[in-house]
């Protein structure tokens, strides 16, 4: 029988697990924009949109349409959490708008209430079909009423 080959290992594959890791980074760094205001980051989302933190109760009505839209079945299973510039959890749903892209701040629970309190979803949280056709009359208007300012 033959010796099986014993070969070196590199001195390079010998470094401590705790340097070959490479750092986080923090991807967004927010900008405060007054006391009750919204939050917006100074780095950009893949789409090279600026991210926007909201309130749901402070977006305009288009926005409203819009998010109710792109999520004809409720709100509470899409939601993220994320850590916010003071470190703490916050429960929030993407949504990516025209100009920016828009982290709409809210918790599982005011999505429930949200849906269940809304004439445009029925009672099984889902998006009545009579109420896209006004939704989208709502964008409609608000784009028009953006083109002539």
């Amino acid at each position: 029988m033959s010796k099986p080959k014993v070969t070196k290992k590199s001195k390079s594959s010998t470094k401590p697990a705790a340097t070959s890791k490479a750092k986080k980074t923090s991807k967004t760094k927010t900008v405060a924009k007054g006391k009750n205001a919204s939050t917006a980051t100074k780095k950009t989302q893949p789409t090279g949109k600026p991210k926007m933190i909201k309130d749901y109760d402070k977006l305009s009505p288009a926005l409203v349409a819009q998010v109710k839209m792109h999520y004809p079945y409720g709100f509470e299973k899409k939601l993220i959490l994320f850590k916010n510039r003071k470190g703490k959890l916050v429960s929030a749903l993407p949504f990516e708008g025209e100009k920016f892209f828009y982290m709409v701040r809210m918790t599982k629970e005011l999505a429930q209430k949200i849906v269940q309190g809304d004439e445009d979803f029925d009672d099984n949280g889902r998006l009545r079909d009579s109420s896209q056709i006004a939704l989208k009359k709502i964008v409609e208007n608000a784009a028009i009423e953006a083109e002539n300012v």
